[in-house]
């Protein structure tokens, strides 16, 4: 369970990164 939680974060993050405009880390 805490491994799919992570997995989750990792995905909403990258989304939440992609659909803002933001410079490439």
């Amino acid at each position: 369970m805490y491994r799919y939680l992570m997995k989750a974060c990792h995905i909403f993050t990258i989304r939440f990164l992609n659909k803002k405009p933001s410079t490439s880390v």
